[in-house]
């Protein structure tokens, strides 16, 4: 009988060099579209092994010049900053505010009790919401917010610039965040960046990358796994992604 040799345990130092490894990479990837000086300053980070103060840093400045991030990065950068608890800096770069545009998915509650909360919430006239449930659609022709009602208790929502005008700028994670508490309902929000089956879960306790399984689709969502502890998700397995950066 053989025996494989033991894998060694993970140690603080080595999860200081995967950090440091994959901030290097980031850094090297997006600081030349980031002003000079920015730059200089996250490079000046990495040079003195500080590679959660460079990633702070980067994040925050992407997502003041709204630089778009390669498939795959904003799950790596969301990870490196949960591990910095830079939250606040994480959500900002995930969901600049004021978006351009709203996309998100309600689950658990109808097509008529998101345009009610919408209207409750948010100051939105009825007249100003557009309900599309198969052929059938009622509303303006050009509403400020249009609903789609995917199942019976599935409804996509979207709006742009006016609806963006109406809430003071919004991110889209505070208006998911808002539906959630009224309607004790979950919201699915997609974001540039992330890995091809990542999604971000709103619960009325939180928020939290998800992956979906490939056969999920709009009208039934099937969460394979939490990629980090999601607040109101708890049924969720928790499976940390395996980034580029990971050293096996």
């Amino acid at each position: 009988m053989t025996h494989r040799a033991a894998k060694p345990l993970r140690t603080a130092v080595d999860e200081t060099e995967r950090e440091q490894r994959a901030a290097e990479r980031l850094a090297a990837a997006y600081g030349p579209q980031l002003p000079a000086a920015q730059a200089d300053a996250i490079e000046r980070s990495l040079a003195v092994g500080a590679p959660r103060r460079a990633m702070t840093d980067l994040a925050a400045a992407l997502a003041d010049h709204r630089v778009p991030l390669a498939t795959g990065d904003a799950t790596e950068l969301h990870v490196l900053l949960a591990a910095a608890e830079a939250l606040d800096v994480r959500d900002r770069l995930l969901f600049p505010a004021p978006p351009t545009d709203y996309g998100l998915y309600v689950l658990g509650a109808s097509a008529d009790a998101v345009a009610a909360a919408v209207a409750a919430e948010f100051g939105v006239p009825p007249e100003g919401v557009g309900v599309a449930s198969g052929e059938t659609y009622t509303g303006p022709d050009r509403a400020e917010v249009y609903l789609t009602a995917i199942s019976g208790m599935v409804a996509e929502m979207s709006a742009g610039k006016d609806f963006a005008d109406r809430t003071g700028g919004a991110s889209e994670l505070d208006v998911a965040a808002a539906l959630c508490r009224r309607l004790s309902c979950r919201v699915v929000l997609s974001a540039v960046g992330l890995g091809p089956d990542d999604w971000v879960l709103v619960t009325p306790g939180g928020h939290g990358l998800v992956q979906v399984s490939e056969e999920a689709n709009a009208e039934q969502w099937e969460f394979t796994c939490a990629l980090e502890l999601v607040p109101g998700a708890s049924e969720l397995p928790v499976r940390p992604p395996r980034l580029l950066w990971w050293v096996t």
